[in-house]
């Protein structure tokens, strides 16, 4: 039996569990994970996220990470998840080496991130992902920013 990628398994189109999450039992049937990952995609495409980029990811476990995730490599971009719990000094540190072309932070968190981005951050969108419509439990939106911009908020 021959390895399949992540984005083939997607096309799946079933209705049978992709994402299970432990904590509230939220169930993302392949179907709607492809849907979602193809939406956040074209998203992503919109703010300038291209094949090759580095995108920075500061959320929390859950689907919506996996769904960013999956979003960032049907770019063919390279996904860096962080650490939450990093402080500013770690962000700072991991930013500077990093370099990404696009930060993305849960929705009114993040706050040492956004400080070790410095004012070179433009936060100008906020996505609520699809399983973070469908759960029963409150769940993250996200919101960019473009760590090498100087745009004034």
């Amino acid at each position: 039996m021959s390895p399949e990628s992540l984005l083939s398994i997607l096309h799946e189109r079933s209705q049978h569990p992709a994402l299970i999450c432990p904590d509230d039992g939220t169930v993302v049937p392949h179907n709607e994970l492809a849907t979602s990952v193809q939406r956040l995609a074209g998203l992503l495409a919109g703010l300038g996220v291209r094949r090759g980029q580095r995108v920075a990811i500061v959320m929390p476990n859950g689907p919506e990470v996996v769904e960013l995730l999956l979003a960032v490599a049907a770019l063919g971009a390279t996904a860096a998840p962080m650490n939450p719990g990093y402080t500013q000094a770690e962000y700072a540190f991991y930013l500077s080496d990093l370099d990404p072309g696009l930060l993305l932070i849960q929705a009114g968190r993040g706050a040492d991130a956004r400080a070790a981005a410095g004012g070179r951050t433009d936060t100008s969108t906020t996505v609520r992902s699809p399983a973070a419509a469908r759960a029963s439990a409150p769940r993250p939106a996200w919101t960019s920013s473009r760590p090498g911009s100087r745009s004034a908020r």
